[in-house]
């Protein structure tokens, strides 16, 4: 069976000659598409990271420290009575 399969795979494949492994000239032109939309893509993403702030500190944390302080509830000291 396995010799059936190889030879239906090699039919009509010509191994030799000039033109065997040479890709044509639209795999040129694709490579070249992919290369310039990795380009536009790139300088995309470095105009939006030139835009993020130096730091997502905020200026006044205390309320998000207050839940963050630990995952018991009951340990967290709030206004609010529980």
């Amino acid at each position: 069976m396995a010799e059936g399969a190889t030879f239906l795979a090699q039919n009509g494949v010509e191994t030799t000659g000039p033109e065997f492994g040479k890709a044509p000239p639209v795999a040129a032109a694709i490579i070249l598409l992919l290369a310039v939309g990795l380009f536009l893509l790139i300088r995309s993403m470095n105009k939006h990271l030139a835009n993020l702030p130096e730091t997502f500190e905020r200026e006044h944390p205390e309320p998000d420290q207050a839940v963050d302080e630990g995952t018991d509830r009951s340990a967290v000291e709030t206004d609010q009575p529980q």
